[in-house]
């Protein structure tokens, strides 16, 4: 990296390049208008009183901050959403507790159309608008809606400007000629983009970057949309590789510095996720030199924020993807992650009705959730996915000793389970509903759909998916299924009413049974037929109760196996009682995402990704989920063993897992780290979804890592 970079790089790891944001006094007149169009004009007055700052040396101008901002802004910080901020307070933190004892409100995430912004500019979005005005010209409300978007756009347009004229001031005053001719430039790009479509490389990103505090959350597709600039400026000789280099690092550190340095979340690399490579619309692999400058200019750069995704395909040749997690193991902040494109493009498709066409511009955003370009995940949170089981095994226990075999025992707990997911899409429901009183027009500006539809993102307007059961617990359920199958009905070792008494004592007098269950249990991950036919059953049938439903904006419903960044296996296990695999009761559920953990994979890392690449035929978890393994360093750090890691990642993803992240410390140097944590504060590990410094994670988390079984050669 050049030193500008360095020094920007280093910098921003210190002390935010952000301006101040600066609360201003608003017209009292404006109460005559709509509270749509009231608070849409305030917005644009808002913006267009905060100050200009340029970071010394930098090439991209637009740095915007809504902290102070009353109104709804930028989606991804919640800035101005009152009613969503009010569930978030009740439902999000811990000290309120789950909800019915099952439930969380989640953090909802996004990914804006930054591309159209680049291709069109806000002048042909303000073409789409009127053509959308003159469709839904008799009804009211979308006029109105669509109105205060034509107002938002000329608020994008007057900070552009601003921005621009702070340029030019800055180089009237600059006495180094190289700087005034940069300050010019800038300016002149600022008179282009956004307002207008780019024409070149530097203007593309810089739209990316002007454009991004907008919607803060993922920078989507960059490879696709800033390609053909690329492309075009190298053929005419007018762009380097180094300078489009430092136009990428100059963005990534500002989308680093999006998030607040003391917020507790600055160092987790899920904070923003966008995606490479992956299929085009014409079948081929879209990773090309333009992604490959993008990852290295990443991974030059000694940040935490944004992550990258990687979307494999079977047109992947093994050399690229041996580079790619190549570079992911010699990256201290572990900021590359890798999801199977045949897979989840087959879940949009088959259980969202996504066409082809669109499938393909999917991106993963935040802990490992899934959108379309310009889209969001519209999932309401973390629910208990033990809570079914857990009512099955201690209300319904007649009906279980009545079950002469696992099929009609398993139909008791389907039932419970459909009770539990019809509960937790009502509560899912209400909970949008309310939040849905805060309209985001700057945000939905940048949203497929809401221009369309006249309809604000948070009023369903943006395309999207939502979730159903997605939380903690799956992996128990499973084992636990799996478990009381092979006790009561296949080795018939004790009865169905034995194993509730000995649930019911919490294992206090059935100890040779538990030893027995620890030792001898066929849990899922070891390529036991018996045990992934239990997962198949219980993931197809949220499958069968989801596939012709959806939430209260009409989104289709997605599996989730990934909890994020919180407890949630910790809270909710503390919930639940004693579960057939062996679990006590309060005890953490064992198991983060879609995998085994705490030696229950005795059968070897094959026979674990044998069982997580079937247990979702429907792709009905394929598009939220999580892996997680922990490799001995031996299979990551010599080279010719790493080889063969390689290639059994792409045999796994050619089976049909859909995700997978790595780890490879030791068990004994995290049990140190925890004992000592100032002693091991550099730290890194891949925990669901994202990365973070160990020392940093709950104590819940930390002993979920500490228990992953370690796979050697």
């Amino acid at each position: 990296m050049t030193d500008r970079i360095k020094r920007m790089a280093e910098g921003v790891l210190k002390k935010t390049i952000y301006p101040e944001s600066r609360a201003i006094e608003y017209d009292r007149g404006d109460y005559i208008l709509s509270k749509r169009m009231r608070e849409t004009k305030r917005l644009c007055e808002y913006m267009l009183a905060q100050d200009v700052t340029i970071p010394d040396g930098a090439l991209l101008v637009g740095l915007m901050r809504f902290w102070k901002c009353p109104y709804p802004s930028d989606f991804m910080l919640k800035a101005g959403f009152t009613h969503t901020n009010e569930i978030l307070q009740s439902f999000f933190e811990f000290k309120n507790g789950a909800y019915e004892g099952f439930k969380f409100w989640g953090w909802q995430h996004a990914t804006a159309d930054f591309g159209k912004f680049i291709r069109l500019g806000v002048e042909g979005v303000k073409d789409e608008i009127r053509a959308s005005l003159k469709k839904h010209e008799t009804d009211e409300d979308k006029v109105d809606f669509l109105s205060s978007c034509l107002v938002m756009c000329d608020g994008i347009i007057a900070w552009a400007d601003k921005c621009s004229l702070e340029c030019e001031r800055l180089a009237e005053e600059e006495k180094d000629e190289k700087r005034r001719s940069e300050l010019l430039l800038m300016a002149e790009n600022l008179k282009r983009v956004p307002r207008y479509p780019a024409r070149n490389f530097y203007e593309a990103v810089q739209c990316l970057y002007f454009c991004f505090d907008f919607l803060s959350d993922s920078l989507g597709l960059p490879d696709r949309w800033l390609y053909p600039y690329y492309l075009k400026d190298k053929a005419d000789g007018t762009l380097t590789d180094e300078f489009a280099t430092e136009l990428l690092q100059e963005l990534f550190i500002r989308v680093q510095s999006s998030t607040a340095i003391d917020s507790g979340n600055f160092t987790k690399g899920g904070q923003s996720n966008f995606s490479l490579g992956g299929y085009l619309e014409n079948g081929e692999d879209g990773y090309n030199e333009l992604s490959e400058l993008i990852v290295n200019a990443l991974m030059d750069l000694p940040l935490y924020i944004p992550q990258v995704t990687f979307r494999w395909t079977k047109k992947t040749p093994h050399e690229l993807f041996y580079h790619l997690m190549d570079l992911e193991r010699r990256d201290k902040n572990q900021r590359i992650a890798f999801v199977n494109d045949e897979v989840k493009i087959e879940c949009l498709m088959k259980c969202c009705d996504v066409p082809w066409e669109e499938a393909v511009n999917y991106v993963t955003i935040g802990c490992n959730m899934i959108a379309l370009a310009g889209g969001m995940w519209y999932g309401t949170g973390y629910a208990n996915e033990v809570k079914p089981l857990d009512t099955t095994l201690y209300t319904r226990r007649a009906d279980i000793e009545a079950a002469k075999n696992f099929d009609e025992f398993f139909e008791i707990y389907k039932e419970e389970l459909y009770k539990f997911l019809e509960r937790d899409k009502e509560v899912g429901d209400r909970l949008h509903e309310y939040a849905s009183r805060d309209e985001c027009v700057l945000g939905s500006l940048f949203m497929t759909g809401c221009i369309e539809k006249g309809l604000s993102m948070h009023k369903g307007g943006a395309s999207g998916f939502s979730e159903m059961g997605g939380g903690a617990g799956l992996m128990c359920t499973v084992d636990s299924l799996a478990i009381f199958k092979q006790i009561v009905y296949d080795e018939k070792i004790v009865t169905a009413k034995q194993m509730l008494d000995a649930l019911e004592n919490n294992w206090q007098g059935y100890e040779e049974l538990h030893t027995y269950i620890m030792k001898k249990g066929r849990f899922f991950g070891n390529d036991y037929p018996d045990a992934d036919e239990v997962a198949i059953k219980v993931t197809s049938a949220v499958r069968e109760f989801a596939k012709d439903k959806t939430d209260i904006f009409g989104k289709r419903y997605l599996g989730v196996v990934a909890p994020g960044y919180r407890e949630y296996h910790k809270v909710f296990g503390a919930l639940t009682g004693a579960t057939p695999d062996g679990r006590y009761k309060g005890e953490p559920f064992k198991t983060i995402g879609a995998g085994q953990t705490a030696g229950r994979d005795r059968e070897g890392l094959s026979a674990l990704l044998n069982s997580v690449a079937k247990y979702d035929p429907t792709r009905h978890f394929s598009g939220v989920t999580v892996t997680n393994i922990n490799l001995d360093s031996s299979l990551v750090y010599n080279d010719e063993n790493f080889d063969k890691t390689v290639r059994m990642i792409e045999t796994y993803f050619s089976m049909g897992g859909a995700q997978i992240q790595i780890n490879s410390v030791s068990t004994e140097e995290l049990i140190a780290a925890k004992a000592d944590p100032e002693k091991y504060k550099s730290l890194r590990v891949r925990v669901s979804g994202f990365s973070e410094y160990f020392v940093n994670l709950y104590e819940s988390l930390q002993d979920d890592i500490i228990a992953r079984t370690v796979h050697g050669k």
